[in-house]
């Protein structure tokens, strides 16, 4: 999924960069099973999982 990204790429496209990365990271972490309040912690930088 992700190696496609360099195939298609273009930092002067429709897209830049930084919002391609942000879906990217939402398909991802979806794919394995994180909620939307995982989510919104990676995005703030608070990633660090509660023991």
């Amino acid at each position: 999924m992700v190696q496609s990204v360099a195939a298609w790429f273009q930092p002067e496209g429709r897209l830049p960069a930084q919002v391609v990365a942000a879906q990217y990271l939402d398909v991802s972490a979806h794919a394995v099973g994180a909620t939307p309040a995982i989510l919104r912690r990676v995005r703030e930088g608070s990633a660090a999982v509660p023991a």
